[in-house]
């Protein structure tokens, strides 16, 4: 877990007069709110790899092992480690192929000062170049950056992008 070694960074950096902000309101204008984000609705395929996904994302993320599960056809098929969303995202298109739903999700008890969940046009990029079916992100929680230009190119690929909320 990255977590605890950062928050002991964090707090060294307080010890030398530094302070560590929250980003979080810089951030809030980017949130997303619960449902379809772009024009592309998600078929019965996505939306039952994303009931199945949503619960493994949660407790993925609220474990500290990534923030992002990858799934097809009701089999994980990729889980964020080190290597971050994008070379999970492009393992699991490589392994599953086509029609991939990725799902990122925060922590329950993020400190957004660590390893803040974001998604945004790259992100989109490398859905459409793995050829995943959709993106689920969790509503008001991960922040979604250059939305309009990444939606843009979600839906001229057809691509679902979804925003979700448990909480």
């Amino acid at each position: 877990r990255a977590g605890p070694l950062l928050r002991a960074l964090i707090d060294h950096l307080g010890g030398q007069g530094f302070e560590v902000g929250d980003p979080g309101p810089f951030f809030e204008r980017f949130a997303c709110p619960a449902g379809v984000l772009g024009r592309t609705a998600p078929g019965p395929g996505v939306l039952a790899d994303i009931a199945f996904g949503w619960p493994l994302a949660r407790r993925v993320a609220d474990e500290e092992i990534g923030q992002t599960v990858v799934v097809k056809d009701g089999v994980v098929v990729a889980v964020e480690g080190l290597e971050g969303t994008d070379r999970a995202v492009q393992r699991a298109g490589e392994l599953a192929g086509p029609g991939t739903v990725v799902l990122k999700a925060g922590r329950r008890r993020q400190d957004p000062r660590i390893d803040l969940p974001v998604v945004g046009d790259a992100t989109i990029r490398g859905l459409v170049q793995a050829r995943a079916a959709a993106l689920c992100i969790e509503a008001g929680v991960v922040p979604f950056l250059r939305r309009e230009e990444a939606l843009a190119l979600a839906d001229a690929n057809g691509l679902a992008v979804v925003a979700r909320s448990d909480r």
